[in-house]
C-alpha cells in the first residue's frame, strides 16, 4: 500500500446488524483480503453501486440502508474510504492527507455526522 498513516474514528453505538461499506472507486481488495472480506458478510452490490456493501445479514442491511437515509447522510462521510457501521460502533478510516485532517472543525463535523448516523441507524433496525 501507498499510505503508512490512516486517520480512524470510532464511535460506540447500539447497532446489532454488521454492515461493512467500501467505497468502490477506492478499494481493490488483493486476493487475501478478499478472502476475508467473505467473514464481513456476502456482498450486496444491489444497495449501492458506489460502496461494496458486506453484510451477514442482507435483509437487516437493506432495512437499516434505507430505513436510516443511509444514502443521503453518507455524502457527508465521503472522505473516508472504508465505513464499518455495527456491530456495537461506527469506525471510518482513511489515508491520512495532512493537517487538515486535524482540524478542530473538521474534526467536530465528522464526529457530527457519525453521531447523527448512529441515531438514525439504532432507530430503524429490525427488532430481534
Amino acid at each position: 500500500r501507498k499510505f503508512i498513516l490512516y486517520y480512524i474514528y470510532s464511535l460506540k453505538s447500539d447497532i446489532n446488524c454488521k454492515l461493512l461499506l467500501l467505497r468502490a472507486d477506492a478499494y481493490k481488495p488483493v486476493a487475501k483480503e478478499a478472502e476475508a472480506m467473505n467473514e464481513a458478510g456476502r456482498l450486496l452490490p444491489e444497495i449501492d453501486p458506489n460502496y461494496q456493501l458486506r453484510s451477514d445479514n442482507a435483509s437487516e442491511a437493506r432495512a437499516i440502508f434505507k430505513g436510516a437515509g443511509l444514502k443521503e447522510r453518507l455524502p457527508l462521510l465521503d472522505e473516508f474510504t472504508s465505513l464499518q457501521l455495527g456491530p456495537d460502533a461506527l469506525v471510518v478510516g482513511k489515508p491520512y492527507e495532512g493537517l487538515s485532517d486535524t482540524e478542530p472543525e473538521h474534526i467536530v463535523k465528522n464526529i457530527r455526522s457519525l453521531s447523527h448516523l448512529a441515531k438514525a441507524m439504532e432507530q430503524c433496525q429490525i427488532a430481534a
